[in-house]
């Protein structure tokens, strides 16, 4: 897409009209003489509101006075010029955009045309302006009768009775619908024709509202080709009225069946954990706040079971976390089978499950319990040359009329989990009063004091992982320079435990920024230790939510780095995807003020959420690490490689280096060469090992 940028540039009505470009013909005073369909779609507008406004009404106010200057130059810029465009919403669209003199077909006047382009992210590949040489209006039609014949997609123009009337459909029919143009004249209407029939009363209603409001439409639906295969794709047109009366509409339909399943995939992930394919723990506590609200307001009664399996991290630290993974499937489809269709199933997160039992009385729900210990108890997990057995812990829970909230049943059947585990575990156990001193009891001494110990005896201990660079050729083989820091905690029996079973805690008891502290100054002491000097090595230090929201940490930061031989250039701040939107006015600032002060950032497990695309514009990060999730299995599954090229893809363009995690085998290593990501991390790279100088060196 282009922006028109020749001074004098003879330009007809179907060039002003059909440009994917917006524009606008301004007149005296500034105000708005005409504008195309693309201008109305960009702004949300109709026509003829446009018409009675000038046209710097549609420019934000912090760039309306320089807009204004642009209009009262003699000769205007041909140059475009960054503009932010507001919609009647509020809504801001960054354009690019550019105000020239045309001369109309057929006349000697000329004409003051604005064109703007937006710059969002579907089109952040093809901002390059291009100064279009004068072309004579025969040149104009057959560049514009090409254009339309090669548009991927359809072009078209119906008359309007009841229904649309194809007057004209483009070459594109046949590449996206089976149908020829000329076959389609067989059909009675546009609709009928190639709608599916379940959309079509909602399209239909949907174009009834735009054109009694004169606005464009912009439909999704699925339409049904000569095959009789089904493809999504999206309607965009704009109706065409004369005298106030709708005589026409014209419009173009691209296919958008990839972007369509990736949608339902990230909505799907947003409710479901990938591994299993159960719910995931909001959509369990959603189900839970229905059958609360079920029992307050019609008496229900239901019982929320909460499992903790017994023998998983043994299974996990023995033969490695895949078959751990494979363990948890097989969990999964063994409750699966033994609960009814109407009971909700969830992995919780880790080795922890939660099962809805819904319109089902506490005594009913604990033989259901009962029988399901029996049977996960029951169960011998292989693997290789080993042989498990698998226990699971249980706790009940009624949700009734006096039910409090959702958190505080989570809490009690997490507490009645617990004594189960207390009692000697693989059994089940009720939710009584009597519990929670038992189990507040335990918390205080396992996540208040032995945290707190913890930082103050130094039993934290710093490990890291290679991070390694694939050179143009996609080798590894140089020795790594960029390490991720990761932390451990050395029970009194230096026995060590990792992150899972105490960031938690720390979180709960707001522990987290201490830690973190704790981790940045034991890094640079170690770096002046065992790698002062050498300025080629980084390290990737990982922050919590909670340090985002702490500017001071910056000042914290700044008088470590000042006292010590590190460069802020060597010490990389990893945030999550998930704190930094949770975070993101603080987390901008915060990367902000610390790329000011040298320190490079890495946006860390991105693609989990389901708004990773739209948030990453925010944050101005040096490296992106893509989701291990979709790095693992990126071999053997061509949805997961999909993802990770496009991550990767989106990252390059924003500038952004990318680093793929969880790179376990050397068929995954292959893959990720072959989409040219620039670093890798995993199993399949090194180890985690201690940090200090015989390890590092020796990788």
């Amino acid at each position: 897409m282009t922006l028109i940028t020749q001074y004098g540039l003879e330009m007809d009505d179907g060039i002003f009209k059909y440009n994917l470009c917006g524009m606008g013909k301004i007149g005296p005073g500034g105000f708005f003489t005409d504008v195309n369909p693309s201008l109305c779609q960009l702004l949300g507008a109709r026509r003829s509101t446009l018409l009675k406004q000038p046209a710097k009404a549609i420019v934000s106010a912090y760039d309306a006075e320089r807009f204004e200057r642009l209009l009262r130059v003699t000769k205007p810029r041909r140059q475009p010029v960054r503009v932010n465009l507001q919609t009647r919403s509020g809504k801001v669209i960054p354009c690019l955009s550019a105000i020239i003199d045309v001369r109309p077909c057929g006349s000697t006047g000329v004409q003051r045309l604005l064109q703007v382009h937006t710059l969002a992210m579907d089109t952040i590949a093809d901002t390059n302006i291009v100064c279009e040489p004068p072309v004579s209006t025969a040149e104009q039609h057959a560049q514009l009768g090409n254009l339309v014949h090669n548009y991927p997609g359809i072009i078209y123009r119906c008359s309007f009775g009841t229904q649309r009337i194809l007057e004209f459909v483009s070459a594109g029919s046949k590449r996206l619908t089976g149908y020829k143009p000329i076959e389609l004249d067989k059909f009675e209407t546009f609709d009928t024709a190639l709608i599916h029939p379940a959309d079509l009363e909602n399209v239909q209603e949907q174009l009834r509202f735009a054109f009694i409001r004169e606005t464009p439409y912009n439909l999704i639906y699925r339409m049904v080709r000569k095959d009789s295969g089904e493809i999504w794709v999206r309607d965009q047109g704009q109706g065409i009225f004369k005298d106030g009366e709708l005589v026409a509409c014209e419009g173009f339909i691209n296919d958008i069946s990839d972007t369509h399943r990736l949608g339902l995939r990230f909505a799907h992930q947003a409710t479901h954990d990938e591994l299993t394919g159960l719910a995931n723990r909001r959509q369990f506590e959603q189900h839970i706040e229905r059958s609360l609200a079920q029992a307050k307001v019609y008496g229900n009664i239901h019982t929320l079971c909460y499992i903790d399996l017994d023998q998983f991290k043994l299974i996990n630290d023995s033969v490695g976390h895949r078959a751990g993974d494979e363990l948890l499937k097989h969990v999964a489809v063994l409750l699966c089978s033994k609960v009814r269709d109407s009971d909700v199933i969830a992995r919780l997160g880790g080795d922890e499950f939660g099962i809805l039992f819904t319109h089902c009385p506490l005594e009913r729900g604990r033989v259901i319990a009962e029988k399901l210990v029996r049977e996960i108890g029951g169960m011998r997990f292989p693997w290789e040359n080993s042989m498990f057995e698998v226990g699971a812990s249980l706790g009940l829970v009624e949700i009734n009329p006096q039910s409090d909230s959702v958190s505080s049943l989570m809490s009690c059947a997490d507490v009645a989990c617990y004594a189960a585990k207390d009692l000697g575990r693989n059994r089940v156990h009720v939710y009584e009063m009597q519990d929670v001193e038992l189990i507040k009891r335990h918390a205080e001494i396992l996540h208040v004091s032995s945290l707190r110990e913890a930082l103050e005896n130094d039993r934290f201990k710093l490990y890291c992982q290679p991070i390694k660079q694939l050179d143009g050729l996609g080798n590894v083989d140089a020795p790594p320079k960029h390490y991720e820091v990761l932390l451990r905690l050395s029970d009194p029996k230096d026995q060590l435990i990792l992150p899972g079973a105490f960031i938690p805690a720390a979180e709960r008891y707001g522990l987290m920024g201490a830690i973190d502290r704790w981790v940045i100054r034991k890094v640079i002491e170690s770096y002046e230790r065992y790698f002062k000097g050498d300025s080629s090595i980084q390290f990737a230090v990982n922050l919590s939510g909670t340090s985002l929201s702490d500017l001071s940490l910056l000042d914290y930061i700044r008088t470590l780095l000042g006292d010590s031989s590190i460069q802020p250039a060597q010490l990389c701040f990893e945030i999550t995807e998930t704190a930094a939107v949770q975070n993101l006015q603080n987390a901008v600032e915060f990367i902000k003020q610390g790329q000011e002060m040298g320190c490079p950032f890495s946006l860390d497990d991105f693609g989990s959420g389901l708004s990773s695309f739209a948030y990453l514009k925010y944050f101005p990060v040096n490296y992106l690490k893509i989701d291990g999730g979709f790095v693992r299995d990126m071999a053997t599954d061509n949805n997961d490689r999909v993802l990770v090229a496009a991550i990767n893809e989106i990252g390059h363009i924003m500038g952004m280096r990318t680093i793929a995690e969880w790179v376990e085998t050397d068929e995954v290593l292959d893959s990720l060469r072959a989409l040219q990501v620039d670093y890798v991390q995993g199993s399949a790279i090194g180890k985690p090992i201690p940090l200090d100088r015989s390890s590092v060196v020796g990788l």
